[in-house]
């Protein structure tokens, strides 16, 4: 409920009034409160569960694809980054083998420039955060089973573009 507030663009401050308010209008008395702090550290842990789902996600994954695309605002390069693949579904009504094809968004990061180059260091540099995350994790640490980057380059199978030559490029 906190992640949906403040992506609807509720104040961190007004979180906990807001969770008061509606509890209480349904009839049910909220006990304790939700300070700003709190909040930022349950955005911040839902950020890092993301991750740890996606890495574990793509290392269960028979093969993937990357997507990006890039655009420019007041000479500031950006670049959104999403992966294709074939992961666990958590419904119960998804095919015999339980999974379902998804596309997971990597996020929107500022370059340096427009290059191919810059682009391969910034995936190279999300990816690495990602194994990062997961090799760190406890639960990365429990499954055993630790990831590189190239152990996710080696099930890329293909790379979505548009007709720029950069993106065909960075294929």
């Amino acid at each position: 409920m906190i992640h949906l507030l403040v992506k609807a663009g509720c104040s961190r401050g007004y979180v906990g009034e807001v969770i008061h308010a509606v509890l209480k209008s349904a009839g049910i008395t909220a006990v304790g409160n939700i300070s700003r702090t709190t909040v930022s550290r349950i955005i911040t842990e839902g950020y890092y569960a993301a991750q740890i789902q996606l890495a574990h996600e793509m290392q269960n994954a028979e093969s993937m694809t990357f997507s990006a695309d890039g655009t420019c605002h007041r000479n500031v390069n950006y670049n959104a980054c999403h992966i294709n693949l074939k992961a666990e579904s958590y419904e119960s009504n998804n095919g015999a083998d339980g999974k379902c094809h998804v596309t997971c968004f990597f996020g929107i990061h500022s370059a340096l420039d427009a290059t191919s180059e810059q682009a391969m260091k910034d995936w190279d540099k999300c990816l690495g955060n990602i194994v990062d995350i997961y090799n760190c994790s406890p639960f990365g640490k429990r499954t055993g089973n630790f990831q590189c980057t190239v152990d996710i380059l080696l099930k890329l199978c293909g790379m979505h573009s548009d007709h720029c030559k950069k993106e065909k490029k960075d294929a």
